[in-house]
Order: structure tokens, then C-alpha cells, then sequence
């Protein structure tokens, strides 16, 4: 036969219950705070996200306004270069004239009828002069008197020679083409930047 079961200790079940339920309890509560938990720290990452993505977006912005700046000014600067360089130019062309004016004006160019020039040129550093002569003794007497000048560096004949009849005039039976060095422009005009 068998004998009934009977629960003689109903309050170790009651308490067992009790715990379960706690438990449960405290695990669903643990989950719930660790489901915050979770989201909260979603939301503060995305808050700090987005507001680093718009404080580099606004520094972008400032980079490229002074990039832009950056470039203006170079513009300006490049401009101004320019500006000075043509200065400086203009300037050494400006000695240059004054050189050859006053070179030319004290130079014994008519002071004998048997050597005529008949065509000026310039560049900056130079003054050519063609014209005809009586004989080449005139010019190689003409050009030994210019050799002694001071402000002409050298005297370089480029052609001599005798001409046709029918090309000479009054009797100027030789051609010449003379060339004149007169150095370098003054230095006291430089670009800026540049050494001396």
C-alpha cells in the first residue's frame, strides 16, 4: 500500500516561491535598467556625434574662408610683384634713356662733315649708330675718340665697308654700323627680393 505524500514543511514551498518571484523580478528589473542604460548611451554617442559633425563642419567652413583669404592675399601679393618688377623696369629703362641721352648729347657725332650717321638705334645698354664716312681713316679716328670716353664700356665697329657709286652721296664712299656699350643700368632700383 502505498502511504499518501503529505507536505509537512508548507513554508519551505511558500518560500521558495517568494524567492522565484524575486528573482524574476530582479532579473526583468536588471534587464529594463541595462535596456536604459543602453539607450541613454545611445542618445549621449549620437548627441556627441552630431555635435562634433557640426563643429567640424563650421571649422570646414572657417578653413575654406581662409583658404580663401589665403588666396585673395597671394592674388594681391603676386599683383604687387608684378607691379614692383615693372616698376623696377621701368626705372632701369628710365636710367637707361638718361644714359643715352646724355651719351648722345655730348658724343662728337657732326662735328666733321666727312663722317655722317644716318640712323639711331637703342636698347637699354646700347646705342647703334650707321651712317657713311668720307674714308675709313674718319671712322677709325671717330671710333679711337670714342674708346676714350668714360661712359661708353665698348666700342664695337659691326660693318665697314665701301659702297657703289651709285649708293654714295656727296662723297660718302664708306658705310658703317658702330655699336656702343654703355654697361649696366643703376643697381640702386632692385624687385624686391631680389639680393644685390
Amino acid at each position: 500500500m502505498m502511504m499518501p505524500l503529505i507536505n509537512l514543511l508548507p513554508w519551505r514551498e511558500t518560500r521558495q516561491l517568494r524567492r522565484r518571484q524575486q528573482f524574476f523580478v530582479s532579473l526583468g528589473a536588471a534587464v529594463i535598467l541595462a535596456l536604459v542604460s543602453v539607450v541613454c548611451l545611445h542618445l549621449l554617442i549620437t548627441s556627441a556625434t552630431s555635435t562634433l559633425e557640426h563643429d567640424n563642419a563650421r571649422r570646414g567652413g572657417d578653413i575654406a574662408g581662409l583658404k580663401r583669404r589665403v588666396g585673395e592675399q597671394q592674388a594681391l601679393l603676386d599683383k604687387m610683384r608684378q607691379q614692383q618688377t615693372a616698376f623696377v623696369r621701368s626705372r632701369q629703362l628710365h636710367a637707361a634713356r638718361l644714359r643715352q641721352v646724355q651719351t648722345l648729347s655730348t658724343l662728337p657725332l657732326s662735328t666733321s662733315p666727312d663722317l655722317v650717321p644716318d640712323e639711331l638705334s637703342f636698347a637699354p645698354s646700347a646705342i647703334r649708330i650707321r651712317g657713311t664716312a668720307a674714308s675709313a681713316l674718319h671712322v677709325s679716328r671717330w671710333l679711337q675718340t670714342l674708346e676714350a670716353r668714360t661712359d661708353v664700356v665698348n666700342v664695337e665697329l659691326q660693318a665697314l665697308y665701301l659702297q657703289s657709286r651709285r649708293e654714295t652721296d656727296m662723297g660718302q664712299d664708306y658705310f658703317f654700323h658702330v655699336r656702343l656699350g654703355l654697361g649696366e643700368t643703376d643697381s640702386a632700383y632692385r624687385a624686391a627680393g631680389d639680393v644685390p
